[in-house]
């Protein structure tokens, strides 16, 4: 019943057409010399017959995949599989022949005899129907199991973007989190305003990252007004030494990839030094098709970062919405195009 139960209809349907299609074959080869050979009974017998003949074959492949430790088999495995099943169906053909055969001749007084000739009839009859049903198992299993991994491929790209996304949207947390405690314990003892201020932009920032944590994609003027926010606690850290410009000319419908705009700030941050004496400038232009993050560059010379979340924003870009994210560096800037998308 297993064999059955794993098979799928279309596919259990394919010893009767075949038989029918053979048994037709054969009574307008003969000019319906023996039509009665299209008869119900032979027809169900060679039904039967198929279907032995592909679950002979079913279980021996299932047997031999089962010893197999990647449970693939080679071709010299493929070959002992086809001579076992065959031999197999080629020695139940000959003894339920010979029985039948027997039957006639002992309780129906048939006047016929078990000879060569119809023994090696029935084995060449046997060979081609078995031929037959082979190749039809071997082109539905390969076709089934190509499927079957296209769909599991499927399912670990995605598995494998959600898991970037939450990287991407949770990367920034801890350290977002540890590097502006210090800040805000600072302004809280010097400027109560001032620490208003931040608390409300770091709680704003906060409830995005919670709200578009499972999202695909967000509204790019929710993105920026956060990332103004972000902005202002990174000027209060650094005393106003990191500078923001923002020139948005894409309509209403643009959306970007939730978070990305604040990595790609943080990756600023995070890559060079940024004072008074160094300041760290970033510009971001936007029309219908791109966003332009540029800054200048200021490099650290000691940082630990492995690059993971340009790597995952790029990643995602490429395989959920087949655009590319580019990358420029000279010795003066670095620039990040992103593809706008719709929403």
């Amino acid at each position: 019943m297993q064999f059955f139960k794993s098979k799928s209809l279309v596919f259990l349907a394919v010893p009767p057409v075949l038989a029918t299609l053979l048994n037709l074959i054969y009574v307008i080869s003969s000019n319906f010399a023996e039509p009665s050979i299209f008869s119900i009974p032979f027809l169900l017998r060679s039904i039967i017959v198929f279907y032995f003949y592909l679950w002979v074959t079913s279980r021996v492949y299932n047997r031999l995949e089962r010893k197999s430790a990647d449970r693939k088999l080679t071709l010299a495995q493929h070959g002992l599989a086809f001579v076992i099943a065959f031999l197999i169906s080629l020695t139940v053909s000959l003894a339920t022949y010979s029985a039948l055969k027997q039957f006639y001749i002992s309780f129906l007084h048939q006047n016929d005899r078990i000879n060569i000739y119809h023994l090696s009839l029935t084995s060449l009859s046997t060979l081609a129907g078995f031929i037959l049903i082979y190749s039809v198992y071997i082109s539905n299993r390969y076709y089934s199991r190509s499927l079957s991994l296209e769909l599991k491929e499927e399912q670990l790209q995605r598995e494998r973007l959600e898991m970037k996304y939450e990287l991407l949207n949770n990367k920034m947390n801890p350290h977002f989190l540890f590097n502006n405690l210090n800040t805000l314990h600072s302004l809280i003892a010097e400027d109560s305003p001032a620490a208003e201020d931040f608390l409300v932009s770091l709680s704003k920032i906060m409830r995005y990252s919670f709200k578009t944590h499972d999202h695909d994609r967000v509204s790019l003027n929710e993105e920026l007004e956060v990332l103004e926010d972000y902005a202002l606690i990174m000027k209060n850290r650094f005393d106003d030494a990191m500078q923001l410009s923002v020139k948005n000319e894409a309509g209403d419908e643009a959306a970007v990839l939730p978070m990305s705009l604040m990595n790609l700030m943080e990756n600023a941050v995070k890559h060079n030094e940024v004072s008074s004496e160094k300041p760290l400038n970033i510009d971001i232009s936007i029309d219908q098709t791109d966003i332009i993050f540029t800054n200048n560059l200021n490099p650290k010379t000691v940082h630990d970062s492995s690059g993971s979340g340009l790597k995952h924003l790029k990643e995602i870009y490429t395989q959920k919405y087949h655009r590319e994210v580019l990358v420029e560096k000279t010795n003066m800037e670095f620039r990040v195009s992103i593809p706008v998308i719709e929403q």
